[in-house]
């Protein structure tokens, strides 16, 4: 088999590499000590050299590789998502920025309102609305469990449930046996507010289901908590 030669300042063709001399051969192997076209000095196998296996010290596929990337931020850069629909977000226009970290001005189409968001949250899926869905949804887990909300526990004023300790039978009335009259009160956010002395079962209901409407109705529809009373 022919031996293989290069001499001094060949420039292999097909390759970045010119050489510079041979180097000591290694497992038997022979290696030339070459000069890449980055000024970068390298011993390269005879053969790799030969037959074109070894084009660079890695600096020419890097740099095609960078240039591979840059085509495609600038692609990103220059994505035009106006008038396109994600999920539950229809967007306007860009406000601001380029590629993933540009924001854009959309519309909720689950409730009209309108909001700015990065381009990244738009087209990786993470945001499904302006964030009223999640809301909405907080509202309904609220009746899987029994918490404290505002200071209130809303299972409990949601409940006509009667305690033992009351002989009225009505929910927020006792009787006064001193002042021989009965009387109505309420519960809210911690405190406990009298309404008034009655003459009359009635009129101490009355003046209960008044309370309710005013103090318990609110913030049993703000948290859509599904009441077994009828508080009109």
């Amino acid at each position: 088999m022919k031996r293989i030669e290069f001499e001094t300042g060949e420039k292999v063709s097909g390759t970045y590499w010119t050489v510079i001399e041979e180097a000591p051969s290694k497992n038997g192997e022979r290696y030339y000590k070459c000069r890449c076209i980055c000024g970068k000095v390298k011993e390269v196998n005879v053969k790799n050299l030969k037959y074109g296996k070894s084009k660079s010290c890695g600096c020419v596929a890097a740099k095609r590789l960078s240039k591979k990337y840059k085509g495609i931020v600038k692609k990103e850069n220059d994505i035009d998502l106006t008038n396109k629909i994600f999920n539950k977000i229809k967007v306007v226009k860009r406000i601001s920025g380029k590629g993933v970290q540009a924001i854009w001005e959309c519309k909720c189409l689950n409730c009209g309102n309108f909001f700015n968001i990065t381009q990244h949250n738009l087209t990786s899926g993470s945001c499904i609305s302006c964030g009223c869905i999640n809301r909405e949804s907080s509202k309904k887990n609220i009746n899987k469990y029994l918490g404290q909300v505002e200071q209130t526990n809303l299972s409990a004023i949601a409940s006509d449930k009667v305690g033992k300790a009351n002989t009225s039978g009505v929910k927020g009335v006792s009787y006064n046996q001193k002042m021989q009259k009965y009387v109505a009160y309420i519960g809210f956010q911690g405190k406990n507010k009298i309404l008034g002395y009655f003459k009359t079962l009635e009129e101490a209901a009355t003046a209960r289901k008044q309370a309710e409407e005013e103090l318990y109705k609110p913030i049993l529809e703000k948290y859509d908590y599904k009441s077994n009373k009828k508080l009109t």
